[in-house]
């Protein structure tokens, strides 16, 4: 176990503060506490998350502090804590309380981005990650707007294609203006 974790570069999970997220890695499931990581990461620890069935990070933290994993349900998921010697531990203290960020107006769960496809950089357009809503980026925001990524992706007559860049974080209320 040793050698491969000398050989691969290691990001610090944003719950449990140890070092073994593969770098570069998104959505990866930490193997010492079961934390997703998110598009929030620890900027907004107390959003929901959807990626962790709407647990905060705060309170994924709290959890692995007390039970060794970021929800109860999870425990038997998670590394034994005699492996978890291998990984580097430096624990960090959160204590910015952010105000949750406008939320897709569908799932509640993530914020709007604006976006744009790689294969196709003349293409930008708002998305949600977490229920995959999309607004042409004129189009105002609402739950009776928009569209879902591949019916969008048809409509532009391209096949979807979900190597996208996000660019920005954007103020729904203000997105069609």
């Amino acid at each position: 176990m040793s050698d491969i974790l000398q050989t691969q570069a290691l990001v610090q999970c944003d719950c449990c503060d140890y070092f073994c997220i593969p770098a570069g890695a998104d959505y990866e499931i930490c193997p010492v506490c079961f934390w997703e990581q998110d598009a929030w990461g620890i900027s907004k620890p107390d959003q929901r998350s959807g990626a962790n069935h709407g647990l905060t990070l705060r309170q994924g933290r709290n959890n692995f502090l007390q039970l060794g994993a970021c929800a109860a349900r999870f425990k038997q998921h998670v590394m034994d804590e005699s492996m978890r010697r291998h990984y580097r531990h430096v624990p960090r203290h959160i204590i910015a309380l952010e105000t949750p960020a406008n939320l897709c107006p569908y799932c509640e769960q993530d914020a709007i981005w604006r976006v744009r496809l790689k294969a196709h950089p003349e293409y930008s357009f708002l998305m949600c990650f977490e229920c995959d809503a999309v607004w042409d980026s004129h189009q105002p925001v609402s739950s009776e707007s928009g569209s879902t990524f591949p019916v969008y992706m048809q409509s532009l007559g391209l096949i979807p294609d979900w190597n996208v860049e996000r660019l920005e974080t954007v103020d729904w209320q203000d997105a069609g203006e």
